[in-house]
């Protein structure tokens, strides 16, 4: 495994899925009707 060839590409994909998992968590903590 080379950890430091894959940092860059894997910070990305992890900041993506981050925004995305952050951004389902607020839909339903807020029922999906906040419009933040």
């Amino acid at each position: 495994m080379n950890e430091q060839t894959s940092a860059a590409p894997a910070d990305d994909s992890r900041d993506e899925a981050a925004r995305a998992l952050q951004t389902a968590l607020d839909r339903r903590d807020n029922g999906g009707s906040s419009g933040k």
